[in-house]
């Protein structure tokens, strides 16, 4: 259910990138936090060896959109911390992540995937699921929750706010079933893709598990 491709709001953000306004991407900062809620979930969720960790768990979204936005891989891990912190009554369970990874170009991406948000207001939060990309000729963010896309680039004496386009909900699902039936969207999600972007969330996980 890798969902993030499917908002109006990373479809435009994705647009601008793809046009080539703000130039090569050479930086991404992402911020993937959630809230934790305890007693909401399910109880397995907090069991010893059945959540798969933090970033195999929240990260793999933004393993997927970035070379979805930017055309460029993701090529290897640099360096990935997990901590138990807001979960002290499951000390093994590793709550916060952080992440750097090196771009196929050259680039780098910097996340933090934390289930730290606010427990009552966590996905509503304006910085839910927030990304920012800077090219060599400007940068561009948005989030799930936010009103558009804020756009500068080097001509700009201020930044421009674009409207989302228009979102595609389950589109990870129309994008499955066309694979099934023999005719993926060219642009769409895929077992490769979906593959690679485990393996990479997994990679995080062992760099983690290591430091």
């Amino acid at each position: 259910m890798l969902d993030l491709r499917d908002s109006g709001n990373f479809i435009a953000l994705r647009e601008v990138v793809r046009s080539g306004r703000i130039g090569k991407i050479q930086t991404v900062s992402v911020s993937g936090q959630h809230p934790l809620m305890p007693g909401k979930r399910q109880g397995w969720y907090f069991e010893e060896g059945q959540h798969g960790g933090t970033l195999n768990d929240i990260a793999i979204h933004a393993l997927d959109i970035i070379p979805w936005i930017t055309d460029t891989d993701i090529a290897s891990v640099v360096a990935a911390r997990t901590w138990n912190a807001k979960a002290a009554f499951a000390p093994h369970f590793k709550d916060c992540g952080q992440f750097l990874m090196q771009m196929a170009n050259g680039g780098g991406v910097i996340g933090d995937v934390s289930y730290l948000a606010p427990e009552a207001c966590g996905f509503g939060l304006p910085h839910y699921w927030r990304m920012t990309l800077h090219g060599l000729r400007g940068m561009v963010e948005t989030s799930w929750n936010a009103s558009g896309v804020v756009v500068a680039d080097d001509s700009m004496a201020a930044s421009e706010l674009l409207p989302a386009s228009p979102p595609r909900p389950g589109g990870y699902l129309d994008d499955f079933l066309a694979e099934v039936e023999g005719h993926p969207r060219r642009d769409g999600l895929s077992t490769k893709g979906v593959l690679r972007a485990t393996r990479l969330a997994l990679e995080l996980e062992q760099c983690a598990s290591q430091s």
